[in-house]
């Protein structure tokens, strides 16, 4: 989770940034609430990337069952 939190906040100010340049380069601009827009990007961002982090680790786990029964996870990344 938390690899998910750090990633999302750096990717959502990063995403913030990159909106802020092409709203200041376009030639005729949305008239919206632009803070507004800008900050809840890094919320948006961050449940993304916690959710895809699961997502990423749940792809790299192997899941198998041993003679006994027993299930055994193993990552493998």
């Amino acid at each position: 989770v938390k690899n998910g939190i750090v990633l999302g906040i750096l990717s959502g100010l990063l995403g913030m940034l990159i909106w802020k340049a092409t709203f200041s380069l376009h030639p005729l601009p949305p008239n919206n609430r632009k803070f507004d827009f800008y900050l809840q990007r890094i919320p948006a961002h961050m449940v993304f990337a916690v959710f895809a982090t699961f997502g990423y680790r749940l792809l790299n786990t192997e899941i198998k069952v041993n003679a006994t029964g027993k299930v055994e996870k193993q990552h493998l990344g």
